[in-house]
């Protein structure tokens, strides 16, 4: 129902729904805003960094959401040429693992922690715009199967996505320039792999990820540029096929396979946003700007943020006087920076197959320097580590 709340959280994906349910078992009234109907289907590579069970276990759900999950060693990064980086996880000299798990099962699980921990569902709402007084946001208005909808509240948190109409709205939302790219995903069995590692194969036009999933399932994900479906004027189902067969080393893998889903997709990846906030809003998950899929932090972040987002809702609604919301936008530079840097980084090398085949051969033969990249792409391991000028050169150098 409309009416007023504590906070108004607009889109129950992963950053949306632990938002929700981090303020609602403190009491807070907090309406949960969905345009779909859960469980529902999401394009995504369904790969879950070891930082992911780490913030989940902070908060209390890691029993609860990863019931289930499939666990994973880590990756083959996979050169154009064939050279092979594995990535492994570890802390302490003990050896981490990653999970993979549906995304209908992943989101479905944390929305129901939410409207366990209080938090109320409102599924079928299309979010319109954000409500403004004096300046500051108020809430949000939409609709419910063409109901007109109010949900007031002194936060609003927005959370729907890439594609964020709310952020649009707020005058925050920003078109990426580059990598211009969409995704493509698809669940397949029959795949020749054993199960303890995924392999991202790089290729000169886009790369694919394949990870294990439970019931003896894989996600295939693909990441190419926009333009190459438009040139192909193929289907997205027939351009998933040919992409994968023009591949010999990922053919190779999946020539046996058998898809069991349908090819969806998203585009384009990645997104920008001006800030993160704005006098009574939050911007949490792809909303709040997310850069590419290939070191697979967006749920890392999303979970990470939606914890930072809980932070300074906590601090505003205590002191209802504060209207600068600014403090999160500076929590979440100091909390994702650097691996944003080693993020930007890696994407140079993925970019140019001769620089992949330099630093892939060379990390090989550094074990600490491996290592150290592997926990930061894991989200284990403060991303500074690795930009250290020592750590880099000893990375790179000849």
């Amino acid at each position: 129902m409309s009416g007023d709340w504590d906070v108004a959280v607009v889109g129950a994906g992963p950053a949306g729904a632990t938002t929700a349910y981090l303020l609602a078992r403190q009491g807070h009234r907090v309406a949960l805003l969905d345009r779909q109907h859960f469980p529902r289907p999401k394009a995504c590579a369904e790969y879950l960094s070891p930082g992911v069970r780490r913030v989940l276990e902070d908060i209390g759900l890691e029993t609860q959401v990863l019931r289930g999950a499939r666990q994973v060693s880590g990756m083959d990064v996979i050169s154009p040429s064939g050279k092979i980086l594995r990535l492994s996880y570890s802390q302490s000299g003990r050896a981490e693992c990653a999970a993979s798990l549906p995304r209908h099962t992943f989101d479905e699980a944390l929305v129901r922690a939410a409207v366990d921990a209080g938090a109320q569902l409102h599924e079928g709402f299309v979010a319109h715009a954000v409500m403004r007084d004096d300046g500051r946001v108020r809430g949000v208005m939409g609709s419910t199967s063409g109901r007109s909808m109010q949900f007031r509240a002194p936060v609003t948190v927005v959370a729907d996505g890439h594609r964020s109409t709310t952020s649009r709205s707020l005058g925050m939302a920003r078109v990426p320039r580059w990598p211009f790219r969409m995704g493509l995903v698809a669940h397949a069995e029959g795949v020749a792999l054993d199960g303890s590692y995924g392999q991202m194969h790089v290729t000169r036009e886009g790369y694919c990820g394949i990870a294990p999933l439970p019931g003896g399932l894989f996600n295939v994900a693909m990441v190419v540029p926009v333009s190459a479906l438009k040139r192909s004027r193929l289907s997205v189902a027939s351009f998933f096929d040919a992409w994968i067969a023009r591949h010999e080393r990922l053919h190779a893998v999946l020539s046996g396979a058998r898809l069991v889903s349908p090819v969806r997709g998203v585009a384009p990846i990645g997104s920008r946003a001006s800030h993160a906030s704005a006098p009574g809003a939050l911007l949490v998950g792809d909303a709040a700007g997310f850069f590419d899929p290939f070191t697979g932090e967006g749920i890392y972040r999303a979970l990470r943020g939606a914890q930072l987002a809980a932070e300074t809702a906590e601090i505003v609604l205590s002191v209802p006087d504060i209207v600068d919301f600014s403090m999160y936008d500076r929590l979440r530079t100091r909390e994702f920076r650097r691996k944003s840097a080693v993020t930007a980084l890696v994407q140079v090398f993925v970019q140019h197959p001769a620089a992949l085949d330099y630093a892939i051969s060379r990390l090989r033969r550094r074990e600490a320097a491996l290592s150290t990249l592997a926990n930061v792409l894991g989200d284990v391991e403060d991303a500074g580590q690795f930009l250290h000028p020592s750590m880099l050169w000893s990375a790179l150098r000849p």
